[in-house]
């Protein structure tokens, strides 16, 4: 019986690691490339890509408005960073919280796909599905892809 508890704690163990090994590397890629974006872009605070919050800021300095509903919202780098402390407030009111959430992952998504747009635009709509299906890894490999690409739009 020991040995059955041993073997499982054993393989939670090794799967846990092999987890947190893919996160890192993929937080890593993220923020490299992210980084080389802001960098390639004119942004001085690219080292914010390393910074949880501050990679949103990054993102939305480099797509610089959100199209949406036939408007233009500005500027992309403080919405995009403020809805994520704004959905973490939220986070914790039941109902609200989770409508809070599900608003920032789309929103995350779409600032994602208007990325993808400005420098693979006939790509982005495949990079957006992929990113979903493999959220972590998916991205970040993406993001490592096009870092050194010129923005078409």
């Amino acid at each position: 019986m020991t040995d059955s508890f041993n073997l499982i704690g054993g393989g939670l163990v090794a799967f846990l690691m092999i987890v947190l090994i893919v996160a890192i590397a993929s937080y890593v890629l993220s923020a490299i490339a992210l980084m080389t974006m802001g960098k390639r872009a004119g942004i001085e605070e690219s080292w914010l890509a390393w910074i949880p919050v501050g990679n949103f800021y990054v993102i939305g300095k480099i797509i610089k408005s959100i199209d949406f509903g036939g408007k233009k919202y500005e500027p992309a780098e403080y919405i995009f960073p403020g809805a994520f402390v704004v959905a973490m407030l939220l986070g914790r009111i039941s109902l609200i919280g989770g409508l809070a959430n599900m608003a920032m992952s789309l929103l995350s998504y779409y600032c994602f796909y208007l990325l993808f747009k400005k420098y693979v635009p006939e790509k982005a709509t495949k990079y957006i599905v992929i990113s979903i299906i493999l959220p972590a890894i998916g991205l970040s490999v993406l993001l490592f892809k096009i870092k050194d690409l010129e923005p078409v739009q």
